[in-house]
């Protein structure tokens, strides 16, 4: 596996790398509704804008449908830690056209592991 990846430059390549297991660094946040990296440093986080993601620098984080599952009590610690993810680059829902709660990501990662830095 290559390097990890920041959120943003992930997004940059994501035509390229969706269906890739990446390695991803960022913020953790891990709240109702709102389960995602986010992209540091904070000051590089890109805007939203109208025709666009609600969240443009951040990637949802999911665990599938199989056993494997967030460990919530340690992720409620590690929120607003940086983190890295180990899992598979998703791209948008084609129907809905973003990832995660309200489609406001722009992709997705199948995580298998996160790691605190």
């Amino acid at each position: 596996m290559k390097s990890a990846l920041s959120v943003n430059a992930a997004l940059d390549g994501l035509a390229t790398l969706v269906g890739q297991d990446i390695a991803l660094v960022g913020i953790l946040r891990f709240e109702f509704e709102g389960t995602a990296l986010d992209h540091f440093p904070k000051s590089e986080r890109r805007n939203a804008e109208d025709d666009g993601p609600l969240e443009p620098s951040s990637v949802w984080l999911g665990v599938g449908s199989g056993a494997l599952q967030f460990n919530e009590e340690q992720l409620r610690r590690w929120h607003g830690k940086r983190v890295t993810v180990l899992g598979t680059l998703l791209g948008p829902d084609e129907k809905l056209g973003g990832c995660g709660h309200f489609s406001a990501f722009p992709a997705e990662v199948l995580a298998r592991s996160i790691e605190r830095l």
